[in-house]
């Protein structure tokens, strides 16, 4: 699922918030040398608050990286107030209005 409480989105693993609508997530895919992932992931305070985790591309024989939301008191808020977080009904481009 992709929520969002403000600025930017949280992808939430269903399993992390259960009853919440899951749907297939839209992203953009980056290369990223492993320097530049490092600095993502301090950037994201992974393994903090978010945790950098392989995804399976739908449609491909790959994966991708993707961070998703660990942190315990966001993610309690999330379940304990579901409809406070807006649902982007999995690609956050479309919350602005943008296409692909």
């Amino acid at each position: 699922a992709l929520r969002s409480a403000g600025a930017y989105p949280y992808a939430v693993d269903g399993a992390d918030a259960p009853g919440l609508s899951t749907t297939p997530l839209a992203g953009e895919l980056y290369v990223c040398s492993t320097d530049q992932l490092d600095r993502l992931d301090a950037l994201e305070d992974h393994p903090s608050y978010y945790k950098r985790r392989p995804v399976r591309l739908q449609g491909e024989d790959a994966e991708a990286w993707m961070y998703v939301l660990r942190d315990a008191g966001a993610l309690a808020n999330i379940r304990a107030r579901p409809d406070a977080f807006a649902d982007a009904a999995g690609d956050w481009r479309g919350v602005f209005g943008r296409s692909p």
